[in-house]
Protein backbone atom coordinates (compact mmCIF):
# COMPACT_ATOMS: atom_id res chain seq x y z
CA UNK A 1 0.00 0.00 0.00
CA UNK A 2 1.58 3.70 -0.84
CA UNK A 3 2.87 5.36 2.72
CA UNK A 4 1.78 9.03 0.68
CA UNK A 5 -1.57 7.89 1.07
CA UNK A 6 -1.47 5.90 4.18
CA UNK A 7 0.16 9.53 5.19
CA UNK A 8 -2.86 11.68 3.93
CA UNK A 9 -5.36 9.16 5.62
CA UNK A 10 -3.57 9.03 8.87
CA UNK A 11 -1.83 12.02 9.82
CA UNK A 12 -5.41 13.87 10.42
CA UNK A 13 -7.10 13.03 13.71
CA UNK A 14 -10.47 12.45 12.21
CA UNK A 15 -12.28 11.69 15.73
CA UNK A 16 -15.97 12.80 15.65
CA UNK A 17 -18.55 13.35 18.43
CA UNK A 18 -21.26 15.67 19.59
CA UNK A 19 -19.57 17.52 21.72
CA UNK A 20 -16.60 17.98 20.23
CA UNK A 21 -17.20 17.78 16.01
CA UNK A 22 -13.74 18.18 14.32
CA UNK A 23 -12.37 20.36 11.71
CA UNK A 24 -10.01 17.68 9.90
CA UNK A 25 -12.51 15.98 8.46
CA UNK A 26 -13.25 18.69 5.94
CA UNK A 27 -9.42 19.19 5.81
CA UNK A 28 -8.54 15.38 5.03
CA UNK A 29 -10.85 14.84 2.45
CA UNK A 30 -9.77 18.09 0.73
CA UNK A 31 -6.31 16.54 0.78
CA UNK A 32 -7.91 13.49 -0.75
CA UNK A 33 -9.38 15.49 -3.62
CA UNK A 34 -5.82 17.26 -4.20
CA UNK A 35 -3.99 13.94 -4.50
CA UNK A 36 -6.47 12.59 -6.80
CA UNK A 37 -6.90 15.80 -9.11
CA UNK A 38 -3.20 15.18 -9.52
CA UNK A 39 -3.82 11.97 -11.16
CA UNK A 40 -6.10 13.23 -13.33
CA UNK A 41 -9.09 12.38 -11.95
CA UNK A 42 -12.10 14.78 -11.22
CA UNK A 43 -13.55 14.79 -7.27
CA UNK A 44 -16.36 17.26 -6.06
CA UNK A 45 -16.33 17.72 -2.43
CA UNK A 46 -20.05 18.76 -1.41
CA UNK A 47 -19.97 20.96 1.94
CA UNK A 48 -22.53 20.81 4.58
CA UNK A 49 -22.18 22.16 8.39
CA UNK A 50 -22.72 20.37 11.44
CA UNK A 51 -23.05 22.19 15.02
CA UNK A 52 -21.94 21.18 18.20
CA UNK A 53 -23.16 20.59 21.43
CA UNK A 54 -22.47 24.54 22.03
CA UNK A 55 -24.22 25.43 19.31
CA UNK A 56 -20.82 26.16 17.24
CA UNK A 57 -21.02 25.20 13.22
CA UNK A 58 -18.82 23.10 11.80
CA UNK A 59 -17.85 22.72 8.09
CA UNK A 60 -17.87 19.17 6.71
CA UNK A 61 -18.26 17.83 3.29
CA UNK A 62 -18.53 14.13 1.50
CA UNK A 63 -16.00 13.88 -1.26
CA UNK A 64 -17.85 12.24 -4.50
CA UNK A 65 -15.89 11.19 -7.61
CA UNK A 66 -17.04 10.11 -11.07
CA UNK A 67 -15.74 10.47 -14.56
CA UNK A 68 -18.25 12.73 -15.77
CA UNK A 69 -18.33 11.78 -19.33
CA UNK A 70 -19.63 8.34 -18.63
CA UNK A 71 -23.83 8.89 -18.80
CA UNK A 72 -24.12 5.08 -17.72
CA UNK A 73 -25.02 3.91 -13.67
CA UNK A 74 -22.05 3.83 -12.04
CA UNK A 75 -20.02 0.75 -9.63
CA UNK A 76 -19.82 3.06 -6.00
CA UNK A 77 -17.57 2.12 -3.64
CA UNK A 78 -18.11 4.15 -0.13
CA UNK A 79 -16.57 4.66 3.36
CA UNK A 80 -16.26 7.42 5.89
CA UNK A 81 -13.51 9.34 6.62
CA UNK A 82 -14.63 10.01 10.82
CA UNK A 83 -13.99 7.89 13.38
CA UNK A 84 -14.89 7.30 16.84
CA UNK A 85 -13.17 8.93 20.01
CA UNK A 86 -10.13 7.76 21.96
CA UNK A 87 -8.41 8.12 24.83
CA UNK A 88 -4.31 9.45 25.01
CA UNK A 89 -2.11 10.80 22.39
CA UNK A 90 -2.95 10.04 18.72
CA UNK A 91 -1.00 7.67 16.67
CA UNK A 92 -0.39 5.84 14.07
CA UNK A 93 2.19 3.44 12.59
CA UNK A 94 3.26 0.77 10.31
CA UNK A 95 4.32 -2.58 12.09
CA UNK A 96 4.74 -6.51 11.32
CA UNK A 97 3.15 -5.86 8.27
CA UNK A 98 -0.15 -4.71 9.85
CA UNK A 99 -1.41 -0.67 10.11
CA UNK A 100 -1.94 0.47 13.48
CA UNK A 101 -4.23 3.19 14.56
CA UNK A 102 -7.84 4.52 14.81
CA UNK A 103 -9.20 4.15 11.81
CA UNK A 104 -7.04 1.17 10.22
CA UNK A 105 -10.50 -0.70 10.64
CA UNK A 106 -12.93 1.67 10.66
CA UNK A 107 -12.42 2.59 7.98
CA UNK A 108 -9.65 4.30 6.78
CA UNK A 109 -7.66 1.00 5.87
CA UNK A 110 -11.03 -0.19 3.58
CA UNK A 111 -10.73 3.84 2.24
CA UNK A 112 -7.18 3.32 1.28
CA UNK A 113 -7.84 0.08 -0.76
CA UNK A 114 -10.23 2.32 -2.40
CA UNK A 115 -8.42 5.59 -3.86
CA UNK A 116 -5.85 2.89 -4.66
CA UNK A 117 -8.23 0.70 -6.85
CA UNK A 118 -10.11 3.45 -8.27
CA UNK A 119 -7.11 5.42 -9.22
CA UNK A 120 -5.97 2.00 -11.09
CA UNK A 121 -9.30 2.29 -13.03
CA UNK A 122 -10.41 5.30 -12.97
CA UNK A 123 -9.08 6.41 -16.52
CA UNK A 124 -10.57 2.43 -18.24
CA UNK A 125 -12.98 2.50 -20.15
CA UNK A 126 -16.31 0.28 -18.68
CA UNK A 127 -20.21 0.40 -19.42
CA UNK A 128 -20.47 0.48 -15.41
CA UNK A 129 -17.59 2.25 -14.08
CA UNK A 130 -16.71 3.22 -10.68
CA UNK A 131 -17.46 6.12 -8.69
CA UNK A 132 -15.77 6.71 -5.11
CA UNK A 133 -17.66 8.39 -1.92
CA UNK A 134 -16.09 9.03 0.84
CA UNK A 135 -18.89 10.63 3.32
CA UNK A 136 -17.49 12.67 6.46
CA UNK A 137 -19.75 11.63 9.33
CA UNK A 138 -20.97 8.50 10.34
CA UNK A 139 -19.96 8.44 14.11
CA UNK A 140 -21.52 11.12 15.21
CA UNK A 141 -24.25 13.47 14.02
CA UNK A 142 -27.29 11.43 12.88
CA UNK A 143 -25.46 10.22 9.78
CA UNK A 144 -25.02 13.68 8.16
CA UNK A 145 -22.66 12.46 5.62
CA UNK A 146 -24.68 10.16 3.88
CA UNK A 147 -27.86 11.80 4.50
CA UNK A 148 -26.55 14.81 2.42
CA UNK A 149 -25.15 13.15 -0.11
CA UNK A 150 -28.70 10.74 -1.19
CA UNK A 151 -30.89 14.42 -0.94
CA UNK A 152 -27.99 16.05 -3.28
CA UNK A 153 -26.94 12.95 -5.45
CA UNK A 154 -28.33 13.00 -9.08
CA UNK A 155 -25.46 10.58 -10.54
CA UNK A 156 -26.61 6.83 -11.30
CA UNK A 157 -25.48 4.34 -9.39
CA UNK A 158 -26.54 0.60 -10.25
CA UNK A 159 -24.54 -0.96 -7.13
CA UNK A 160 -22.53 0.02 -3.93
CA UNK A 161 -20.17 -1.59 -2.01
CA UNK A 162 -19.96 -0.41 1.47
CA UNK A 163 -16.14 -1.38 2.67
CA UNK A 164 -17.10 -1.67 6.68
CA UNK A 165 -15.08 -3.85 8.44
CA UNK A 166 -16.99 -8.18 7.68
CA UNK A 167 -13.58 -10.04 7.58
CA UNK A 168 -14.58 -10.17 3.40
CA UNK A 169 -18.18 -11.74 4.20
CA UNK A 170 -20.45 -10.09 2.09
CA UNK A 171 -23.71 -8.67 4.47
CA UNK A 172 -26.64 -8.50 2.65
CA UNK A 173 -28.99 -8.41 6.16
CA UNK A 174 -28.79 -5.25 8.57
CA UNK A 175 -30.01 -4.89 11.89
CA UNK A 176 -31.78 -1.60 12.36
CA UNK A 177 -31.40 0.72 14.92
CA UNK A 178 -33.01 2.63 17.90
CA UNK A 179 -31.27 5.23 19.91
CA UNK A 180 -32.71 7.40 22.88
CA UNK A 181 -31.03 10.81 23.87
CA UNK A 182 -32.54 12.02 27.31
CA UNK A 183 -31.49 15.63 28.50
CA UNK A 184 -32.46 16.44 32.01
CA UNK A 185 -32.59 19.77 33.25
CA UNK A 186 -32.08 21.29 36.94
CA UNK A 187 -30.69 24.07 38.44
CA UNK A 188 -27.81 25.22 39.15
CA UNK A 189 -27.44 25.40 42.76
CA UNK A 190 -24.86 24.62 45.56
CA UNK A 191 -24.81 21.46 47.14
CA UNK A 192 -25.50 22.55 50.33
CA UNK A 193 -28.02 24.56 50.19
CA UNK A 194 -30.86 21.96 50.56
CA UNK A 195 -31.63 18.03 50.33
CA UNK A 196 -33.36 16.12 47.60
CA UNK A 197 -33.50 18.40 45.07
CA UNK A 198 -29.95 16.98 42.36
CA UNK A 199 -31.54 15.76 39.13
CA UNK A 200 -28.88 12.31 39.58
CA UNK A 201 -31.16 11.63 42.82
CA UNK A 202 -34.28 12.91 41.68
CA UNK A 203 -34.06 10.54 38.51
CA UNK A 204 -32.91 7.27 39.82
CA UNK A 205 -35.97 5.33 39.01
CA UNK A 206 -35.53 6.69 35.59
CA UNK A 207 -31.86 4.74 35.31
CA UNK A 208 -33.91 1.58 36.66
CA UNK A 209 -36.42 2.01 34.27
CA UNK A 210 -33.98 2.06 30.94
CA UNK A 211 -31.93 -0.70 32.35
CA UNK A 212 -35.43 -2.88 32.79
CA UNK A 213 -36.15 -1.57 28.67
CA UNK A 214 -33.16 -3.00 27.79
CA UNK A 215 -33.17 -6.04 29.28
CA UNK A 216 -36.73 -6.66 27.85
CA UNK A 217 -35.52 -5.18 24.12
CA UNK A 218 -32.74 -8.24 24.36
CA UNK A 219 -35.47 -10.68 24.74
CA UNK A 220 -36.73 -9.89 21.14
CA UNK A 221 -35.06 -11.75 17.95
CA UNK A 222 -35.30 -12.70 14.50
CA UNK A 223 -34.31 -16.35 13.26
CA UNK A 224 -31.90 -14.49 10.55
CA UNK A 225 -30.81 -11.61 11.70
CA UNK A 226 -30.59 -12.94 15.41
CA UNK A 227 -31.09 -11.63 18.78
CA UNK A 228 -31.42 -8.05 19.71
CA UNK A 229 -28.07 -6.36 20.77
CA UNK A 230 -29.12 -3.53 23.73
CA UNK A 231 -26.60 -1.24 25.31
CA UNK A 232 -26.88 1.97 27.89
CA UNK A 233 -24.06 3.80 26.89
CA UNK A 234 -23.99 7.50 27.86
CA UNK A 235 -24.36 9.34 31.93
CA UNK A 236 -22.94 12.72 31.74
CA UNK A 237 -24.24 15.08 34.16
CA UNK A 238 -22.21 17.30 36.77
CA UNK A 239 -18.46 18.27 37.26
CA UNK A 240 -17.93 19.89 40.67
CA UNK A 241 -18.05 17.82 43.99
CA UNK A 242 -20.20 20.61 45.41
CA UNK A 243 -22.19 21.93 42.48
CA UNK A 244 -25.57 20.27 41.59
CA UNK A 245 -25.48 19.99 38.12
CA UNK A 246 -27.47 22.14 36.19
CA UNK A 247 -28.08 18.74 33.10
CA UNK A 248 -28.12 15.29 32.57
CA UNK A 249 -27.74 13.77 29.47
CA UNK A 250 -28.65 9.83 29.07
CA UNK A 251 -28.08 8.08 25.90
CA UNK A 252 -29.18 4.06 25.29
CA UNK A 253 -29.43 2.45 22.02
CA UNK A 254 -30.51 -1.04 20.66
CA UNK A 255 -29.63 -2.78 17.19
CA UNK A 256 -32.97 -3.99 16.29
CA UNK A 257 -34.14 -7.07 15.03
CA UNK A 258 -38.14 -6.58 14.01
CA UNK A 259 -39.90 -3.80 13.14
CA UNK A 260 -39.41 -1.09 15.47
CA UNK A 261 -42.84 -0.70 16.22
CA UNK A 262 -42.59 -3.83 18.55
CA UNK A 263 -39.89 -1.94 20.61
CA UNK A 264 -41.45 1.49 20.79
CA UNK A 265 -44.42 -0.62 22.36
CA UNK A 266 -41.83 -1.59 24.85
CA UNK A 267 -40.66 1.65 25.14
CA UNK A 268 -43.59 3.20 25.75
CA UNK A 269 -44.71 0.75 27.81
CA UNK A 270 -41.78 1.18 30.10
CA UNK A 271 -40.59 4.85 29.72
CA UNK A 272 -43.84 6.08 29.00
CA UNK A 273 -44.92 7.82 31.84
CA UNK A 274 -42.03 10.01 31.88
CA UNK A 275 -42.73 11.66 28.38
CA UNK A 276 -45.00 14.47 29.69
CA UNK A 277 -42.57 16.03 32.36
CA UNK A 278 -41.59 19.16 31.66
CA UNK A 279 -37.93 18.61 32.96
CA UNK A 280 -37.70 15.82 30.62
CA UNK A 281 -37.11 15.71 27.09
CA UNK A 282 -36.61 12.47 24.95
CA UNK A 283 -35.24 12.39 21.43
CA UNK A 284 -35.81 8.69 19.56
CA UNK A 285 -34.30 8.11 16.14
CA UNK A 286 -34.96 4.44 14.61
CA UNK A 287 -34.41 2.48 11.35
CA UNK A 288 -35.79 -0.52 10.79
CA UNK A 289 -34.21 -3.35 9.49
CA UNK A 290 -33.61 -4.78 6.28
CA UNK A 291 -32.26 -7.43 3.38
CA UNK A 292 -31.17 -7.55 0.36
CA UNK A 293 -32.09 -10.22 -1.82
CA UNK A 294 -28.79 -10.89 -4.94
CA UNK A 295 -29.36 -10.74 -8.03
CA UNK A 296 -27.92 -14.15 -9.74
CA UNK A 297 -25.60 -11.93 -11.53
CA UNK A 298 -24.35 -9.61 -8.62
CA UNK A 299 -24.06 -13.06 -6.55
CA UNK A 300 -21.47 -14.50 -9.75
CA UNK A 301 -19.88 -11.82 -9.77
CA UNK A 302 -19.03 -11.29 -6.04
CA UNK A 303 -18.21 -14.84 -6.19
CA UNK A 304 -15.59 -14.71 -8.83
CA UNK A 305 -14.14 -11.26 -7.48
CA UNK A 306 -13.81 -13.00 -3.97
CA UNK A 307 -12.25 -15.82 -5.50
CA UNK A 308 -9.47 -14.61 -7.60
CA UNK A 309 -8.60 -12.71 -4.69
CA UNK A 310 -8.54 -16.00 -2.24
CA UNK A 311 -11.68 -15.50 -0.69
CA UNK A 312 -15.04 -17.65 -1.01
CA UNK A 313 -18.19 -16.27 -0.73
CA UNK A 314 -20.21 -16.32 2.21
CA UNK A 315 -23.59 -13.97 2.80
CA UNK A 316 -24.22 -13.12 6.21
CA UNK A 317 -25.44 -10.34 8.39
CA UNK A 318 -23.78 -6.87 9.51
CA UNK A 319 -24.73 -6.64 13.64
CA UNK A 320 -23.78 -3.28 13.23
CA UNK A 321 -25.46 -0.26 12.12
CA UNK A 322 -24.22 1.41 9.18
CA UNK A 323 -24.37 4.13 5.77
CA UNK A 324 -25.11 0.80 4.03
CA UNK A 325 -29.05 0.73 5.00
CA UNK A 326 -29.38 4.27 4.25
CA UNK A 327 -28.39 3.74 0.91
CA UNK A 328 -30.95 0.70 0.54
CA UNK A 329 -33.70 2.42 2.38
CA UNK A 330 -32.73 5.25 -0.83
CA UNK A 331 -32.59 2.95 -3.61
CA UNK A 332 -28.85 2.04 -4.30
CA UNK A 333 -28.35 -1.38 -4.15
CA UNK A 334 -26.13 -1.86 -1.01
CA UNK A 335 -23.90 -4.85 0.50
CA UNK A 336 -21.08 -4.46 3.28
CA UNK A 337 -17.82 -6.18 2.12
CA UNK A 338 -14.70 -4.92 3.99
CA UNK A 339 -11.10 -6.11 5.38
CA UNK A 340 -10.68 -6.06 8.98
CA UNK A 341 -11.93 -7.80 12.06
CA UNK A 342 -15.21 -5.32 13.54
CA UNK A 343 -14.74 -6.37 16.80
CA UNK A 344 -11.68 -4.11 16.08
CA UNK A 345 -13.41 -1.39 15.43
CA UNK A 346 -14.03 0.89 18.39
CA UNK A 347 -10.85 -0.68 20.83
CA UNK A 348 -8.09 0.91 22.12
CA UNK A 349 -6.44 2.96 19.30
CA UNK A 350 -3.20 0.44 19.96
CA UNK A 351 -5.04 -2.68 19.38
CA UNK A 352 -6.93 -1.14 16.29
CA UNK A 353 -5.13 -3.10 13.32
CA UNK A 354 -5.49 -4.62 10.23
CA UNK A 355 -3.12 -6.76 8.04
CA UNK A 356 -1.66 -4.76 4.96
CA UNK A 357 -2.02 -8.05 3.15
CA UNK A 358 -5.38 -7.78 3.55
CA UNK A 359 -5.49 -4.44 2.58
CA UNK A 360 -4.21 -5.58 -0.99
CA UNK A 361 -6.43 -8.02 -1.42
CA UNK A 362 -9.16 -5.89 -1.00
CA UNK A 363 -7.95 -3.34 -3.33
CA UNK A 364 -7.86 -6.14 -6.15
CA UNK A 365 -10.99 -7.61 -4.92
CA UNK A 366 -12.68 -4.21 -5.89
CA UNK A 367 -10.87 -4.39 -9.77
CA UNK A 368 -11.72 -7.59 -10.08
CA UNK A 369 -15.30 -6.79 -8.68
CA UNK A 370 -15.50 -3.95 -11.84
CA UNK A 371 -14.40 -6.08 -14.00
CA UNK A 372 -16.47 -9.07 -13.66
CA UNK A 373 -19.48 -6.84 -13.90
CA UNK A 374 -18.34 -4.96 -16.62
CA UNK A 375 -17.99 -8.32 -18.11
CA UNK A 376 -21.03 -9.42 -21.31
Amino acid sequence: MKNELIDILFKYNTDNSEDYPSENILLCLEEIRNYLELKGIHCEISIYDVAGSDGRQVRRGNLFSYNPKSRNPFLLMQGHIDTVPFSGEYSYCTEAGELVGRGSVDMKGSILSMIEAYEKMYHNEYINPPALLITGDEEANSFAGIRHFIENNNIPICFCINGEPSSFEINTAFKGVLIVEVLIKGGCLHSSDSNDVSIIEKHIDLFNDVKKFIETVRSVSDERLGRTIAAFTVVNAGNKSNQLPEQMRLSFNARIVRDSGVYLDIYNDILGKYLDKQEVCFDIMFFNPLEIDLEEKERNVLTRALNVSGFSFSETVMRAFTEASFLNQAGYRTIICGPGDLSLAHVDQKLERVDLGLLESYRDFLIEFVKEYNKK
